[in-house]
C-alpha cells in the first residue's frame, strides 16, 4: 500500500523518500529504513546434544570446555542455558498406576534458609522416573511445605498414585 501523505513517526513532519527503502524526517533530519532488520550478531542454534551430555550423561561443563579448547566454561554455560530455555517440557508421564518419589533439599542463601521440594513419578512396573516441577519455599522442611508441594501435583497424576517413597520425614501428611 502506497501512502501519499505519510508523516514521520518521530515528530509527525513531512517525510522525504530516498529510493524505495530509506526515509528522512524533514524537521529533525532523522533517517530510517522502511523494512528494519534485527540488529546485531545472528544467534547460534541451541545445542540439544550439549543438554543431553550434561543432564543426561552427567558430564561436567568444565571438562567439555577443556575438550573443545576454544570455548570457555562460562560460554558453554550460556549455551546450555539457552538450550534449556528452548526445550519444551514433555509431559508424557507413564501410563497406569504410579509411584511418587519425593525428597527435599535445603540450603542457605544470604543468611536465609530455603527448601527445594523435588518429586518424581515412576510406573509400578519399572522404567524411567519423570520429574515433576520442583517447588522452592522459604524456611525449613515442614509438613505445611510438603502439603503445598503435594498439592501442586497435577490431578491426572494424583489420581493414579499408589505409593509414596521418601526419606522418612515424619510430618509429610
Amino acid at each position: 500500500m502506497n501512502i501519499k501523505h505519510e508523516n514521520s513517526p518521530c515528530c509527525q513532519a513531512k517525510i522525504y523518500k530516498f529510493g524505495d527503502k530509506r526515509r528522512q524526517c524533514s524537521r529533525c533530519k532523522k533517517t530510517w529504513t522502511k523494512y528494519a532488520r534485527k540488529r546485531g550478531r545472528k544467534s547460534k542454534r541451541s545445542n540439544q546434544q550439549l543438554m543431553n551430555k550434561v543432564l543426561g550423561q552427567g558430564k561436567k561443563l568444565v571438562h567439555l570446555a577443556e575438550r573443545k579448547g576454544s570455548v570457555s566454561d562460562s560460554a558453554l554455560s550460556q549455551r546450555l542455558k539457552k538450550a534449556m530455555s528452548k526445550k519444551q517440557r514433555e509431559n508424557e508421564y507413564p501410563k497406569g498406576w504410579l509411584i511418587l518419589i519425593a525428597d527435599a533439599l535445603w540450603f542457605e542463601f544470604k543468611g536465609q534458609r530455603w527448601t527445594l521440594y523435588i518429586m518424581a513419578v515412576r510406573s509400578i512396573t519399572g522404567g524411567q522416573a519423570y520429574f515433576l516441577d520442583p517447588i522452592l519455599l522459604h524456611g525449613r522442611e515442614s509438613g505445611d511445605g510438603w502439603r503445598q508441594a503435594l498439592g501442586s501435583i497435577p490431578p491426572d497424576i494424583e489420581n493414579r498414585l499408589l505409593a509414596l517413597v521418601s526419606d522418612g520425614f515424619i510430618r509429610i501428611l
